[in-house]
């Protein structure tokens, strides 16, 4: 090895152990409250927390946008119901950064209500409060251009996660159909034995008899040769 790279090994020694000792004081907050706090240091709009639901925001709301979606999509495995939850929390912060633009036109115009009312001091109420917007709107240029840029990223966004889903709903194995129903054979009908009268059976060797008198025959008959019968 040359000297010259002794030297910068011995330089480099020093060096690297300051850094590694500094590196031991830069590790952030370790107590609970601390970890809190810094988790909402850069929270000035809000668009780019890690944390979805900001602390002045409506958690009932929040959970309503994906008690609809799972209704509505129905994940069955783990990579739908990410695809889902992205689609959730990317319409909350896209509502979010829509609600800070429009908070943004109100206040931007009503600080400017007061210098546009001395310089056009001959124009109506709705002229002033047009005038008041564009001149607020100028002025914070750069933050409506910021929430332009980021309302269409989280545009892009949900509209390939609802492709997602879409292509994923598309691929799922149907459910198989129910089995058909077999119809039952209806029950035998009990044979009972009927009530009332039953005619008698004719003897065998009782001649058939036809007519309109053949009834009043077969009963002449049959009175005259009953006794000859039940022998």
């Amino acid at each position: 090895m040359s000297a010259l790279a002794n030297d910068l090994d011995a330089q480099a020694s020093p060096r690297a152990a300051a850094n590694a000792a500094n590196a031991q004081h830069s590790t952030g907050p370790t107590s609970q409250a601390g970890k809190d706090h810094a988790k909402f240091n850069a929270l000035k709009s809000g668009i780019f927390a890690r944390t979805i639901v900001l602390p002045h925001e409506d958690q009932a709301a929040y959970e309503a946008i994906g008690d609809y979606l799972n209704a509505q999509w129905k994940p069955a495995t783990d990579t739908q119901r990410e695809i889902v939850l992205t689609i959730q929390n990317t319409t909350w912060r896209l509502n979010r950064v829509v609600e800070l633009e429009s908070s943004l036109y109100a206040i931007s115009a009503q600080q400017q209500m007061e210098s546009v009312a001395e310089k056009f001091p001959d124009q109506d109420p709705s002229a002033l409060a047009a005038l008041a917007r564009a001149a607020g709107y100028l002025d914070n240029l750069r933050a409506f251009d910021q929430l332009s840029r980021q309302e269409g990223r989280l545009q892009r966004a949900l509209d390939r996660a609802k492709k997602e889903i879409i292509l994923l709903a598309s691929q799922r194995i149907p459910d198989p159909p129910a089995a058909p129903s077999v119809a039952k054979e209806p029950a035998p009908t009990p044979s009972v034995k009927p009530i009332g009268f039953v005619p008698p059976k004719h003897p065998k060797h009782m001649p058939s008899f036809s007519g309109p008198q053949a009834k009043e025959h077969r009963r002449q008959w049959l009175r005259k040769n009953a006794p000859q019968t039940q022998a």
